[in-house]
C-alpha cells in the first residue's frame, strides 16, 4: 500500500563549501513524502520529497533554484491504543457528568 507522510516542519543545517562553519544555514528542508508501505514487514521503503532552495538569509545565490531530493526506507514503530484505558475514561468522565446533572438538576 502507500503511505505519504507530512514532513513540512523538517529543518536541517546546511554546511558545507561557501557556507557559514557549523551550525551552517537553517533550512526547512521539508515537503510531503510519499512512498509504499508493507503492512506485514511494517517497513516503508522509497518515502521521497523534495525540496527547491529559495532565497535564505545566509545562503549564497548560486544555490537559489536548486532542489534536494530526500529518499527515506525504514520500519514504522506502531503501537496499539489502549481501548480499555480510554474506554475506562470516557466511562468515567460520563458519570461524573450524569451525576452533577443529577445533583443541580437541569
Amino acid at each position: 500500500s502507500t503511505i505519504s507522510a507530512d514532513l513540512t516542519a523538517l529543518s536541517a543545517g546546511l554546511t558545507g563549501p561557501g557556507l557559514p562553519a557549523a551550525p551552517g544555514v537553517a533550512v526547512n528542508i521539508g515537503g510531503t513524502a510519499t512512498g509504499t508501505f508493507n503492512e506485514l514487514t511494517e517497513a516503508f521503503t522509497g518515502l521521497k520529497w523534495s525540496r527547491t532552495l529559495g532565497s535564505i538569509a545566509g545562503l549564497p545565490t548560486l544555490f537559489h533554484g536548486k532542489t534536494l531530493e530526500f529518499t527515506l526506507n525504514g520500519t514504522a514503530q506502531l503501537a496499539a491504543v489502549p481501548l480499555p484505558g480510554a474506554a475506562l475514561l470516557f466511562l468515567s468522565g460520563l458519570s461524573g457528568l450524569a451525576m452533577v446533572r443529577k445533583r443541580f438538576g437541569r
